[in-house]
């Protein structure tokens, strides 16, 4: 029971102490990758560190009110503005002095990021007890449409059908994409209409210049062989609505994976290579 009132009288206590500078605020700004598809989440990792001496809280009260924001330029030189400047990324979070706090932003939920193009980004720390504001390093990130490796318009099946919206469009495009970065190339599965894009699924890197297969059953969902190594596979099942309905590893041993129908039901399986437990 102490502990749960710990933190509101440590904001009550600072925010009736002096408004002076705690010193310098560490910020750093990192990308997981430079290479994003259109649409795709877009997570900024930002690595704040303490060195004023004092606690940093960024609280609710008007002396404790900082944020962490970010300043995007797109390729155009043009500022990319906030969806809603009066949102706060930052809230409740304490920096002990000398700590070191990891924060991940999904950017596409407070800007709007989705044009084609490259950008550059600024993650900046604004608090009322700093004389300035603390700002990481420029780094880059690229949104694009990657090249379509294969597409199929697929009737959705009769249990996804709203039957009191008859303008409601009963089919959906499954593209396979890909995208190149730092090197590697990286595969997604895209599912939109004419008016959504329902998911951008990204299913990791797939070896040198192999192709995968792909089939649609008879519910409209994507089978899809990867050649992920040297013999080794990974195979996914993906709904019309972008979820990964299974997910397996098969290792070519004796005889590669293959992608197989029945013609009569329609159900799709694999055909060979040797399943294997999923790598965590």
């Amino acid at each position: 029971m102490v502990k749960r009132f710990l933190l509101p009288l440590f904001l009550l206590i600072l925010s009736c102490l002096p408004l002076t500078s705690y010193g310098q605020i560490g910020v750093k700004l990192e990308f997981k990758k430079r290479a994003y598809l259109q649409y795709e989440t877009v997570v900024a990792k930002v690595t704040l560190r303490n060195d004023s001496g004092n606690p940093i809280l960024f609280g609710q009260d008007e002396q404790l009110r900082g944020d962490l924001k970010f300043h995007i330029l797109d390729g155009n030189k043009r500022t990319v503005r906030a969806k809603d400047p009066d949102v706060r990324i930052l809230e409740n979070v304490m920096l002990q002095p000398g700590e070191t706090q990891e924060v991940f932003i999904v950017l596409n939920n407070y800007y709007n990021i989705a044009g084609l193009g490259n950008y550059t980004a600024t993650a900046y720390i604004t608090h009322p007890s700093l004389n300035s504001d603390y700002e990481s390093s420029r780094q880059n990130f690229e949104v694009s449409q990657g090249v379509t490796e294969w597409s199929k318009n697929v009737g959705l099946p009769s249990f996804m059908l709203d039957r009191d919206n008859p303008e409601q469009d009963d089919t959906r495009t499954v593209k396979i994409v890909s995208l190149m970065d730092y090197g590697r190339k990286n595969l997604y599965v895209t599912v939109e209409d004419k008016d959504y894009v329902y998911s951008v699924l990204a299913l990791g890197g797939i070896l040198g210049e192999e192709k995968c297969t792909a089939e649609v059953d008879n519910l409209g969902r994507l089978h899809i062989l990867v050649p992920v190594a040297s013999k080794e596979y990974r195979y996914f099942v993906i709904t019309l609505n972008g979820d990964v309905d299974e997910e397996a590893s098969y290792v070519a041993v004796n005889s590669v994976p293959v992608l197989a129908r029945d013609p009569q039901s329609a159900r799709i399986y694999i055909v060979g290579g040797d399943k294997m437990e999923l790598r965590k």
